[in-house]
């Protein structure tokens, strides 16, 4: 006889499984492109470092326990926060640890969150699975 399981058993159960599934051996970035997936309104594409393959060097200095500061100085609209969205994900699923992300004021946050962080997170199959199954706990900041 089958048994079935609800939907919060079956999630359950595929993140204790995926505690036991050797690591992967990519780097951040690959991981990054493969896994990542924007749900912007101009943007609902895979992560890619295409025309940015400068931010490939930090984004994979994440995996490197030795690293514990990163500095980058870069211009304008150059794929700054779109990194730090994937490196955020890498380290959420892969390292398991928990991030705070700091904005200069709660409308900002909320804002941010809301419009990009958390509908990334949906869109993101590694990132998805591991949210609450209560809508109303991953719809704004807290």
């Amino acid at each position: 006889m089958k048994t079935t399981l609800n939907p919060n058993s079956e999630r359950l159960v595929r993140y204790i499984a995926s505690l036991f599934r050797p690591p992967q051996k990519m780097t951040v970035a690959e991981w990054a492109c493969k896994n990542v997936r924007f749900n912007e309104p101009d943007n609902q594409n895979n992560y890619t470092l295409r025309c940015r393959e400068y931010i490939e060097e930090p984004l994979n200095l994440m995996a490197n326990n030795r690293v514990t500061d990163i500095v980058l100085v870069f211009g304008s609209q150059s794929g700054k926060t779109a990194m730090l969205m994937a490196a955020v994900s890498w380290l959420a699923v892969n390292q398991g640890c928990r991030i705070l992300w700091v904005m200069p004021g709660q409308d900002l946050a909320e804002n941010f969150s809301s419009t990009r962080l958390i509908p990334m997170f949906k869109a993101s199959p590694a990132m998805a699975a591991m949210l609450p199954s209560d809508p109303r706990k991953t719809t704004k900041a807290q």
